[in-house]
C-alpha cells in the first residue's frame, strides 16, 4: 500500500494490480516521472500538456497510453523509442498540424493509432513506415485532401481506415492500392461527388461508408472489385436514381442506406443482384413519391425495410412486399400515407411495424390495424398511432376507437345512401314500365274489335273493320260516271288520304270525314297493315300487290297549294315569298304596290302579296289553277306541255324524270 502511493503522483489514480493510473483532468501540463516503471495502462486525457520529450522513457512496459484532450502540437522524433511493447495510442483533440518523419519510431508492436481531430493538412509518406503491425487507423476530422501514392507502405496490414470528415474530393485509389487486406474504409462527411470506375481496389473490403457527400455518379464498375463487401452506407447524397448496374457486383451485401438522397421513384427490380441484402434503409427522401409494385424482387432476403419520412409518398402500391417473405421489420413512419390496405403489409409475418405520424383516414380499412393496436401485450404497432380524418376522428387515437362503428360509420352511410338510391331507380323504373303498359292498353281499347291482337300461330288475318255508328249525313248527289278511270274522279289535291278516299269510293266502301279524331281514314285503313310475322306473311301470299305512282304534273300542283298559296309555317312564307318575288320579277315589276300590301296584310304574311294578274283566292281545282298560271309568268310556260297531259288516262304509265 505504501509503494502504491510513493508511485502514484497528486491528482492521479493508480491501481498497481495491472498496474494503471488514471490521471484525467487532473491539470497536468508535464508528464510526471513518479509512476510505477511496470505500468501497463496510463491515462492522461483532458489535460493541458503540450510536450512529450522525453517523458516515458522509463515507461517501457506501456501497452496502452492515452494523451487525447490535451495541447499537444507535436509529438516530435523518437520520444516513444521505448515503448515497444505499446498497443493503442490516442492522440486525438489536439493540435497536431504537423508530423515529422520518425515520429512514432519504436511502436513496432502498435495496434491502434488515433489521429483524429487535429489540424493535419498532409500525411508525410515516411510517418507510418514505422508502423508494421497496424490495424486501426484514425484520421478523421483533420484537413486532408489528398494522400501520397505511397502513404500506406508501413502499415500494409491495416484493416481499418477512417478519413471521414477531411476535404478528399475524390477517391484516394492509388493510396489505397497498398492496402490490400484493408476490410473497413470511411469516407463519410467528405466533399465526394462522384465515383470512378473500380474506385476500391481491395478484394477484402467488408464495410464502406461514404454518407454525407455530394455523389451524384456511380459508375457501373465502381463496385466492381467489392465481392466481399457487406455493408455500403450512401445515406445523404445527391443520387436522382438507384445506381441498380453499380449494385449488380455486390452479392454479398447485406446492409444497404440510401436515406437522404434525392431519388423520385424506385423502378422495378432495383435492387437486382443483392441475393443476400438483409436490411434496407430508404428514409427522409423528400422527393420520393412513387414506388413500382416490383421494385423490390431480387431481395428475397430482407428482414429490415425502413421507408420512413418521405412526405410525398402517399401510398404503397399492390404487391410491393409480396416478394419479400423474411421481412420482419417494417418502418413506414411519417410518410403521407392517406391509407393502409391489410392486403398491402404482411403484418402477420412482422415483429416490427411502425405507422406512426402518418394522415390516416380512420375507417374500415384500418380495422385490422385499430385490431394490433388494441392487443393487450402487443408490441407489434406503437399505442399511439393517430387518425387524420375524417373530421369527427381527426387527433384521436386508434387504440381508443374500440367501437367498430367508429371507424366504419362512413361505410355504412354510404353503403345506405348507394341502396337507397338504387331501390328508388329501381321503382321509378318499375313505375314507368307499368304507366306505359296502362297507357298502350287505354289506347288499344279505343281501336275496333278487328285490331285485338292474335296469337302468332294462328293467324286472323286480314281483320274487318267493325261498322261505326255514326250520325247520318246529308246524301250527296252521286258522282258523274267517270271518263277515263274511276280512281281520277274528284282528286285534284292528290294526297295520300284523297287516294285512300277514292279507292274507297271506288270500292263503294263510306269514306270517314277527316274531323273525326276518333275514326280518321288512316284509322280506317289502318286495319289492313299486318301486326306480326305471320300476318305479313299471309298478306304477301294472298294479297294483290300492286304500285300506285301519282302524275308528276298532279303532285306538283299539290306542292304548289301546300306550300306557297296556303303556307302557315313561317319558312314555307319565306318560300312563297321567293316564288312570287321571282315571278314578279320576271313578269317586270307591277304597279298595285297598295293593293299586295293590303292582301299581305290581310293573310297575315310579313311579305308582298302575288304578283299582278294572279288571284290570290286559293284555287280548288285543276282548271282554274291552270288558267291562273297561264296568266302569271313566262316561267310556267314550259308547263302547259305538262298540263296537255292532264286528261290522259291515269291507267297510262307515266314515268318521272
Amino acid at each position: 500500500m505504501h509503494l502504491t502511493h510513493a508511485f502514484c503522483p497528486p491528482g492521479c489514480t493508480c491501481d498497481d494490480t495491472l498496474p494503471s493510473a488514471r490521471c484525467v483532468g487532473g491539470g497536468i501540463s508535464v508528464v510526471p516521472l513518479l509512476f510505477n516503471p511496470s505500468l501497463r495502462r496510463l491515462n492522461l486525457a483532458r489535460n493541458s500538456i503540450r510536450s512529450l520529450e522525453e517523458a516515458f522513457g522509463f515507461l517501457d512496459k506501456l501497452q496502452e497510453l492515452d494523451l487525447s484532450y490535451n495541447l499537444l502540437t507535436s509529438v516530435g522524433s523518437a520520444n516513444f523509442v521505448a515503448q515497444r511493447e505499446l498497443l493503442e495510442l490516442r492522440l486525438a483533440h489536439n493540435n497536431l498540424t504537423r508530423l515529422v518523419p520518425g515520429a512514432f519510431r519504436g511502436l513496432g508492436a502498435l495496434k491502434t493509432l488515433d489521429l483524429s481531430h487535429n489540424g493535419m493538412a498532409t500525411l508525410p509518406e515516411e510517418v507510418l513506415d514505422d508502423l508494421p503491425s497496424l490495424t486501426v487507423l484514425r484520421l478523421s476530422y483533420n484537413r486532408l485532401y489528398i494522400l501520397t501514392d505511397t502513404a500506406f507502405r508501413g502499415p500494409r496490414n491495416l484493416l481499418v481506415l477512417d478519413l471521414c470528415d477531411n476535404y478528399f474530393r475524390r477517391v484516394p485509389t492509388q493510396a489505397l492500392k497498398a492496402l490490400l487486406s484493408l476490410e473497413e474504409l470511411h469516407l463519410c462527411r467528405n466533399r465526394l461527388t462522384r465515383i470512378d470506375s473500380r474506385a476500391f481496389p481491395s478484394l477484402a473490403l467488408t464495410s464502406l461508408s461514404l454518407g454525407t457527400n455530394n455523389i451524384d455518379t456511380i459508375s457501373e464498375a465502381g463496385f466492381a472489385n467489392l465481392k466481399s463487401l457487406q455493408k455500403l452506407n450512401l445515406d445523404n447524397n445527391a443520387l436522382g436514381e438507384i445506381p441498380t448496374h453499380a449494385f449488380s457486383p455486390l452479392g454479398s451485401l447485406q446492409f444497404l442506406s440510401l436515406s437522404r438522397n434525392k431519388i423520385k421513384s424506385i423502378g422495378p427490380w432495383a435492387f437486382r443482384g443483392l441475393d443476400h441484402l438483409v436490411t434496407l434503409e430508404l428514409s427522409r427522401s423528400p422527393v420520393l413519391n412513387r414506388i413500382d409494385p416490383a421494385a423490390f424482387n431480387g431481395c428475397p432476403r430482407l428482414q429490415s425495410l425502413s421507408l420512413s419520412y418521405n412526405s410525398h409518398l402517399k401510398h404503397l402500391p399492390p404487391g410491393l412486399l409480396s416478394p419479400l417473405p423474411d421481412l420482419r421489420t417494417l418502418n413506414l413512419r411519417a410518410n403521407g400515407l392517406e391509407r393502409l390496405e391489410e392486403t398491402e403489409v404482411p403484418w402477420r409475418s412482422l415483429q416490427r411495424l411502425e405507422v406512426r405520424d402518418n394522415p390516416l383516414v380512420c375507417n374500415c380499412s384500418l380495422r385490422w390495424l385499430a385490431g394490433l393496436v388494441q392487443e393487450v401485450n402487443g408490441t407489434l404497432v406503437s399505442r399511439d398511432v393517430q387518425c387524420a380524418g375524417p373530421d369527427k376522428l381527426r387527433g384521436l387515437y386508434l387504440s381508443r376507437l374500440a367501437r367498430r362503428e367508429q371507424l366504419c360509420g362512413e361505410g355504412v352511410q354510404v353503403m345506405v345512401m348507394v341502396v337507397v338510391l338504387t331501390s328508388s331507380c329501381v321503382i321509378v323504373t318499375t313505375l314507368s314500365l307499368l304507366l306505359c303498359r296502362y297507357w298502350r292498353r287505354q289506347q288499344r281499347s279505343k281501336l275496333p274489335e278487328g285490331w285485338a291482337s292474335s296469337p302468332p300461330h294462328t293467324p286472323t288475318w286480314p281483320r274487318k273493320s267493325t261498322p261505326i255508328s255514326r250520325p247520318p249525313r246529308p246524301a250527296r248527289p252521286p258522282p258523274a260516271p267517270p271518263t277515263t278511270h274511276p280512281v281520277s274522279r274528284g282528286m285534284v289535291d292528290v294526297a295520300s288520304t284523297s287516294l285512300a278516299a277514292g279507292l274507297l269510293r271506288s270500292e263503294g266502301l263510306p269514306v270517314v270525314s277527316e274531323a273525326d279524331d276518333d275514326h280518321s281514314l288512316h284509322s280506317e285503313a289502318a286495319v289492313l297493315i299486318p301486326k306480326n310475322k305471320a300476318e305479313l306473311e299471309y298478306a304477301t301470299k294472298h294479297f294483290f300487290k300492286f304500285l300506285l305512282v301519282r302524275h308528276p304534273f298532279s303532285r306538283l300542283l299539290s306542292a304548289y297549294i301546300d306550300k306557297v298559296l296556303h303556307a302557315g309555317h313561317w319558312s314555307l312564307r319565306q318560300f312563297r315569298h321567293h316564288i312570287l318575288t321571282t315571278l314578279q320579277a320576271t313578269q317586270g315589276g307591277t304597279t298595285q304596290q297598295g293593293k299586295e300590301k293590303q292582301h299581305s296584310k290581310a293573310k297575315g304574311f310579313p311579305h308582298t302579296g302575288p304578283p299582278t294578274g294572279v288571284s290570290a283566292v286559293p284555287v280548288r281545282s285543276t282548271t282554274k289553277l291552270l288558267s291562273n298560271l297561264r296568266r302569271s309568268s313566262k316561267i310556267l310556260r314550259p308547263l302547259s306541255s305538262v298540263a296537255a297531259s292532264a286528261s290522259l288516262p291515269h291507267s297510262e304509265p307515266v314515268t318521272c324524270p
